[in-house]
């Protein structure tokens, strides 16, 4: 379920420039599709989140997986670049049920550092698209061109949609169900976001993602038109970088033995920060030959690894009886903030890496700024005590 969304971008990123030849424009032309993905991905959270709090886990999934299904079809078989635009917005629109859904049921069962230790977990298993998904990316768009990425994509959602159907249980609590019974869903977004942590929470996990989506939307451009890469080396590279991502998720499960989930957050950001400063400098003084560049962006990358499993624990303690609301916040905010994100590096036309590193920069820095300055101290974070439906979480485990 939360590697959907990822499967959905990271197989399609090698293609952009052979979708601009076909349909006669540039690949900056193209880069739009992602961050319209990244929209639908946005607006979907807050539609399929509240509703799982009302009806449950299951329902609302297996509907965002059937229109995933259906819209991952038109864009296979879109015909102009308008066409692929909306169906890329639906698709990113049903692909969010399974990453909002999935937190939530998270949430149903652990309190927050065997939250942040799962998530980690989850990482983990998202991280695996990024590293195949580009590598059998540029395999089919070799041999069978760009529609043949969006039928794996259609085999997998089949997939996962059966998966699901048959073995994911139930987890709503019924303290959630009657709570949600009670309570209209604009009630709940609105009392979720009256407390400053929470929406400091969204805040640093919007600059997060923000700063993934960078990455993800300025380095074909970057390395495939500037640096000369095709597509096929070009995947391999951004499998690799990925794989520095994954590391630095495993590494924050070891990390948590030993620390609190917050402290971990503290460190992490402001030193990615400062980092990301230093790379900024280094590629405006032309101090950046090319394996500099793979090496410094693998580095502001590995970061990204230990914040959003802490920041989403740290948040969903907060409030466990509307954990899919508070899911669709985290998700919706994260990926709107992409979109924009995403949006803006397509504007750039400077060629080379200051503009990825300077954005990637701005965003890890705000997302320090925000935990000091919005959440506060750690001690001001008090965790909510978990439904007592959900059970012990050692029993859980």
């Amino acid at each position: 379920m939360t590697a959907f969304a990822s499967l959905s971008t990271d197989m399609y990123l090698p293609s952009m420039p052979m979708i601009a030849a076909e349909f006669g424009t540039s690949t900056a032309s193209v880069q739009p599709t992602v961050s319209t993905f990244v929209l639908g991905l946005s607006i979907g959270q807050l539609v399929f989140g509240g509703l799982s709090d009302l009806h449950g886990r299951r329902p609302p999934l297996m509907v965002g997986m059937v229109l995933y299904v259906l819209a991952t079809t038109a864009c296979m078989m879109a015909q102009t670049l308008p066409m692929l635009l909306a169906a890329r917005f639906i698709q990113g629109f049903a692909a969010c049920s399974g990453q909002v859904i999935a937190r939530a049921v998270v949430s149903d069962r652990y309190d927050r550092e065997s939250s942040a230790s799962i998530f980690s977990w989850m990482q983990l298993v998202m991280g695996v698209a990024p590293i195949a998904a580009p590598v059998f990316g540029g395999i089919l768009l070799a041999h069978l061109g760009w529609r043949s990425l969006f039928g794996l994509m259609l085999a997998i959602g089949i997939a996962i949609a059966l998966s699901c159907y048959f073995r994911l249980d139930e987890s709503r609590s019924a303290a959630t169900a009657e709570l949600a019974r009670r309570e209209p869903r604009r009630r709940a977004f609105a009392a979720l976001l009256r407390r400053r942590p929470i929406v400091g929470h969204l805040i640093a996990g919007g600059c997060s993602t923000g700063c993934l989506f960078t990455w993800i939307s300025m380095s074909p451009g970057l390395f495939i038109e500037h640096y000369g890469f095709n597509p096929q080396t070009f995947s391999y590279l951004f499998a690799a970088t990925a794989a520095c991502l994954i590391g630095a998720g495993q590494l924050n499960r070891v990390l948590l033995r030993r620390f609190p989930s917050r402290r971990i957050l503290d460190v992490i950001t402001v030193g990615g920060a400062l980092a990301g400063i230093a790379a900024t400098v280094l590629a405006a003084l032309h101090l950046t030959p090319l394996p500099v560049v793979i090496v410094g962006q693998a580095l502001l990358i590995s970061t990204l690894g230990l914040i959003p499993a802490n920041n989403q624990a740290c948040a969903l303690a907060l409030d466990h009886q509307r954990s899919g609301s508070l899911s669709a916040l985290l998700g919706s905010s994260s990926f709107a903030i992409g979109a924009c994100t995403s949006w803006l590096a397509s504007l750039f036309s400077h060629p080379g890496p200051v503009p990825l590193f300077a954005m990637m920069a701005c965003l890890l820095g705000g997302c320090f700024l925000t935990l000091q300055f919005i959440v506060g101290h750690p001690s001001e974070e008090k965790e909510a005590r978990p439904d007592e439906s959900s059970g012990p979480v050692d029993e859980m485990i």
